[in-house]
């Protein structure tokens, strides 16, 4: 077995591989942290190639009442032990890697209430970080882009002192970016003026790249995202940026 330490946040992975192609794959698209020392990892992800039935055909000892959940889908597998402290991919490909890994980390964050994952439009502004988000009726544009936009999956950290965006740590980055975070900036062109708490936080809740299927975990993450709306500004504005708030 191949072995490496990656970081997303501040959360350590421990990540072994059963052949040196995936974990060179691995590497090449994740940041490798060697001076561990004694930190213990938050999760082990093992690594396996191909996949088909794994459960069945690969060996494995598990059952769906050893694990804690089992997500497959098209080009990959993801099965989490029980309490969330190892799980197995099982992958095609690289893109399948990549999502499998991002998907098992915003599934983990959001068991033990550490933060959420999001696909979002954001700025760096003054050392702060300012979400976008917006609805839009049909076939209406979206909001007007400028040079300062970044689109992307990022790590959103809350606290009840306020919350904080971590661009994520993928192909080759050398080091993960932190900000706090300034505002959330609504657009909703059915009623601008309106803004609800409730509102932003359903789009906020479709930006997920994926969802949890326990309650207990959807509990966590709508409890985190309500805590998220309290503590952040939310801004409103119209589709062409003009801010009403």
């Amino acid at each position: 077995m191949q072995k490496i330490h990656t970081e997303i946040g501040d959360c350590l992975f421990e990540v072994q591989a059963d052949s040196a192609t995936l974990m060179t794959m691995f590497t090449r698209n994740f940041i490798c942290v060697s001076n561990v020392q004694d930190q213990s990892a938050n999760m082990i992800i093992y690594i396996h190639g191909g996949y088909d039935t794994p459960i069945v055909k690969k060996g494995s000892k598990h059952t769906h009442e050893q694990c804690s959940l089992m997500i497959q889908q098209n080009d990959y597998v993801i099965i989490v032990e029980k309490h969330f402290s190892s799980a197995h991919l099982y992958v095609y490909h690289l893109q399948a890697l990549i999502t499998a890994f991002y998907n098992l980390y915003s599934l983990l964050i959001v068991h033990n209430e550490w933060g959420i994952m999001v696909n979002c439009r954001y700025m760096i502004k003054q050392g702060e970080a300012h979400l976008e988000l917006t609805r839009l009726a049909n076939n209406a544009h979206e909001i007007s882009t400028c040079a300062e936009d970044k689109v992307g999956t990022v790590l959103i950290k809350i606290s009840p002192n306020g919350a904080t965006l971590f661009e994520c740590t993928a192909q080759n980055i050398e080091s993960a970016e932190f900000y706090p975070i300034g505002s959330i900036r609504f657009s909703n062109q059915f009623s601008p003026k309106k803004i609800r708490k409730t509102q932003v936080m359903l789009q906020l809740l479709d930006s997920v790249p994926y969802l949890p299927n326990e309650n207990e975990s959807m509990l966590h993450m709508i409890s985190m995202l309500k805590q998220f709306v309290a503590v952040t500004p939310i801004l409103g504005c119209s589709t062409d940026r003009k801010f009403i708030s």
